[in-house]
């Protein structure tokens, strides 16, 4: 009798394996066509969003995380386009959200430093993007950020090592140069912020410059411009600088495989 069990025990586990590579191929093919529908509502969502259709872009990726809930890239994807649209209260679980599900990519914790300057929560933004830093430290955006920042709590010494950072990475990103100008003016440095400012006046780099921010509008809008600053003046928003590495809406089209 205990022969003969195991013996039903091992057929049955036989036919089961017999079954199996028929099943592990229709489940492939399920999960792959479904992969495939919400990467086509993520790349509806990205159009949307570069035609500035931020409610619909979020729609959009609502849809793709209905099809496939652990698209982390998705939950970013919603959180850029809620925060475009003003809805900070909602794009930040979004982000905490991408964050989780991608601990090394630069772009959630990124996006959440933009909604807390949006949301004049200094700390927090300072925290996420010394995060992007820790991922990567030579993001210029995320430094012009942190300079940005540093500058309003009049941590100057800091401020400087953030935007020089941010100029070695960028030598073209106005933002950057002006903030590191200032931030040596307000420590006492004058002829350095002077000299920081001539050199980048130069007709060379002011030609470079001027190149490169016309190559980048003519890609597309969705790297923000800040106006030339520290940030501390109300009418200046968080938005990144132009040509950083880790711009809010740094998208191409997906498919499965990327």
């Amino acid at each position: 009798m205990k022969w003969r069990l195991t013996a039903c025990v091992l057929a049955a586990w036989l036919a089961a394996g017999a079954r199996a590579p028929g099943d592990l191929i229709r489940q492939t093919q399920s999960t792959r066509e479904r992969l495939e529908r919400a990467y086509a509502a993520s790349n509806r969502g990205v159009a949307l969003l570069e035609q500035f259709d931020y409610p619909a872009a979020a729609d959009a990726f609502r849809q793709a995380l209905a099809i496939e809930p652990s698209l982390g890239i998705a939950h970013l994807d919603v959180a850029i386009a809620l925060l475009y649209a003003g809805d900070t209260a909602a794009a930040a679980p979004q982000a905490r959200t991408a964050a989780a599900a991608l601990p090394a990519a630069p772009q959630p914790p990124y996006v959440l430093g933009l909604i807390a300057r949006a949301d004049n929560r200094g700390d927090d933004a300072e925290a996420a993007f010394r995060r992007v830093l820790q991922i990567d430290s030579s993001d210029a955006g995320a430094n012009v950020n942190l300079g940005q920042l540093l500058l309003q709590s009049r941590r100057y010494t800091d401020a400087i090592g953030a935007f020089r950072a941010a100029v070695n990475a960028e030598p073209y990103n106005a933002t950057a140069a002006y903030g590191l100008a200032t931030a040596l003016m307000r420590s006492g440095d004058a002829a350095a912020s002077q000299a920081q400012m001539k050199a980048f006046q130069t007709p060379e780099r002011k030609a470079l410059n001027d190149a490169a921010e016309t190559a980048l509008q003519k890609i597309s809008t969705r790297d923000l411009k800040v106006p030339p600053g520290d940030g501390s003046s109300p009418d200046q928003t968080a938005s990144p600088s132009f040509g950083q590495k880790c711009p809010p809406l740094d998208f191409t089209r997906r498919n499965q495989d990327g």
